[in-house]
């Protein structure tokens, strides 16, 4: 396992994966950061199909992860944490129960221990998410992104 110090040194290991297992295509738009509602999201994704994803980057502190992907919730299709570390079940049943995902990251493997099921949101704030997540992506070598 790769010796983290920063939660940003997750963010290329997690778009590695998403795109190595097709989460993330050409097509889609990938942004890092993404001021949303006095906040920002550390990694939101939005797909071809208009499909979105938000992704909180957590070194420690899963229940504060749980918290925070819970208010991504809201505005996103899926939710998930990314933490190189196991969460507890505690954690794992909270995530099931608030509908968000869980993303053990790997440098090698990465897997998901829960999927965010898909679910439909508010169309007011989902307009206002796709004219952020558009705003805030530029093209660059295939992939959407801040950077």
């Amino acid at each position: 396992m790769i010796d983290f110090r920063f939660e940003h040194e997750l963010s290329p290991h997690l778009v590695n994966w998403l795109v190595s297992t097709k989460r993330v295509r050409v097509d889609s738009l990938v942004v890092r950061e993404l001021p949303w509602f006095g906040r920002r999201i550390d990694l939101a994704v939005l797909t071809k199909s208009l499909r979105t994803a938000a992704y909180e980057l957590k070194l420690s502190n899963h229940a504060r992860a749980i918290e925070q992907a819970g208010f991504n919730r809201l505005a996103f299709d899926r939710s998930y944490v990314a933490s190189p570390f196991m969460p507890s079940k505690r954690v794992l049943e909270l995530a099931e129960q608030h509908a968000l995902g869980f993303v053990l990251l790997n440098s090698t493997s990465s897997k998901v221990l829960l999927e965010s099921p898909l679910r439909p949101i508010d169309q007011t704030l989902r307009k206002r998410l796709l004219t952020s997540l558009r705003s805030g992506a530029v093209r660059s070598d295939g992939v959407w992104s801040d950077v």
